[in-house]
Protein backbone atom coordinates (compact mmCIF):
# COMPACT_ATOMS: atom_id res chain seq x y z
CA UNK A 1 0.00 0.00 0.00
CA UNK A 2 1.17 3.41 -1.01
CA UNK A 3 -1.38 5.81 -0.26
CA UNK A 4 -0.98 9.18 -1.75
CA UNK A 5 -2.17 11.72 0.00
CA UNK A 6 -3.63 14.94 -1.55
CA UNK A 7 -2.01 17.20 1.13
CA UNK A 8 -3.18 20.55 -0.35
CA UNK A 9 -6.59 19.76 -0.60
CA UNK A 10 -6.25 18.76 3.48
CA UNK A 11 -5.04 22.12 4.22
CA UNK A 12 -7.75 23.84 1.89
CA UNK A 13 -10.10 21.61 3.79
CA UNK A 14 -9.30 21.67 6.99
CA UNK A 15 -8.10 25.40 6.93
CA UNK A 16 -4.74 24.47 8.72
CA UNK A 17 -1.46 26.10 6.98
CA UNK A 18 1.78 24.54 7.07
CA UNK A 19 2.97 25.53 10.49
CA UNK A 20 -0.23 23.72 11.76
CA UNK A 21 0.57 20.68 9.96
CA UNK A 22 3.99 20.62 10.79
CA UNK A 23 3.49 21.24 14.37
CA UNK A 24 0.98 18.15 14.85
CA UNK A 25 3.95 16.47 12.98
CA UNK A 26 6.53 17.37 16.11
CA UNK A 27 3.59 16.97 18.63
CA UNK A 28 3.74 13.25 17.36
CA UNK A 29 7.37 13.05 16.72
CA UNK A 30 6.89 12.44 12.58
CA UNK A 31 9.05 14.09 10.24
CA UNK A 32 7.88 17.81 9.29
CA UNK A 33 7.64 17.19 5.65
CA UNK A 34 4.67 15.53 4.94
CA UNK A 35 6.72 13.88 1.68
CA UNK A 36 9.22 12.15 4.03
CA UNK A 37 6.72 9.92 5.99
CA UNK A 38 6.26 6.14 5.45
CA UNK A 39 2.90 5.32 4.20
CA UNK A 40 1.46 4.12 7.71
CA UNK A 41 2.31 7.83 8.89
CA UNK A 42 0.98 9.67 6.37
CA UNK A 43 -2.19 8.04 6.70
CA UNK A 44 -2.01 8.11 10.46
CA UNK A 45 -1.47 11.92 10.09
CA UNK A 46 -4.33 12.24 7.55
CA UNK A 47 -6.99 11.22 9.74
CA UNK A 48 -5.31 13.03 12.71
CA UNK A 49 -5.60 16.57 10.90
CA UNK A 50 -9.41 15.27 10.10
CA UNK A 51 -10.27 13.91 13.69
CA UNK A 52 -8.61 17.28 15.26
CA UNK A 53 -10.52 19.31 12.54
CA UNK A 54 -14.28 18.14 13.80
CA UNK A 55 -13.25 18.20 17.60
CA UNK A 56 -11.81 22.12 16.70
CA UNK A 57 -15.40 23.00 14.75
CA UNK A 58 -16.90 21.74 17.73
CA UNK A 59 -18.26 18.20 16.20
CA UNK A 60 -16.86 16.53 19.23
CA UNK A 61 -15.78 17.41 22.67
CA UNK A 62 -12.62 15.22 22.78
CA UNK A 63 -10.27 13.49 20.37
CA UNK A 64 -10.87 9.75 21.27
CA UNK A 65 -14.54 10.62 20.13
CA UNK A 66 -13.86 11.87 16.98
CA UNK A 67 -11.27 9.41 16.35
CA UNK A 68 -13.68 6.27 17.59
CA UNK A 69 -16.68 8.14 14.82
CA UNK A 70 -13.69 8.65 12.03
CA UNK A 71 -12.92 4.83 12.68
CA UNK A 72 -16.35 3.83 11.83
CA UNK A 73 -17.13 6.20 9.31
CA UNK A 74 -14.30 5.10 7.38
CA UNK A 75 -14.46 1.05 7.78
CA UNK A 76 -18.03 2.71 5.47
CA UNK A 77 -16.52 3.65 2.73
CA UNK A 78 -15.28 1.70 -0.68
CA UNK A 79 -11.19 1.59 -0.78
CA UNK A 80 -10.83 3.43 -3.50
CA UNK A 81 -12.22 6.69 -2.13
CA UNK A 82 -9.42 10.06 -2.99
CA UNK A 83 -8.79 12.01 0.41
CA UNK A 84 -10.76 14.95 -0.96
CA UNK A 85 -13.60 12.59 -1.10
CA UNK A 86 -12.51 11.58 2.37
CA UNK A 87 -12.32 14.50 3.84
CA UNK A 88 -15.44 16.65 2.30
CA UNK A 89 -17.73 13.38 3.30
CA UNK A 90 -16.40 13.17 6.62
CA UNK A 91 -17.42 17.49 7.27
CA UNK A 92 -20.41 16.37 5.20
CA UNK A 93 -21.32 13.61 7.89
CA UNK A 94 -19.76 15.79 10.99
CA UNK A 95 -22.43 18.51 9.93
CA UNK A 96 -25.16 16.05 10.02
CA UNK A 97 -24.68 14.48 13.34
CA UNK A 98 -25.11 17.59 14.86
CA UNK A 99 -28.67 17.25 13.44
Amino acid sequence: MNPIIDWQSLKNLTEYCREDIKGFCEDEGLPVYPGRLHPFQALFLRNLLLCNWSVREGYFAYYWQAQQAFELFWAELPDDVTDCQLAASWMVWCEGSLK
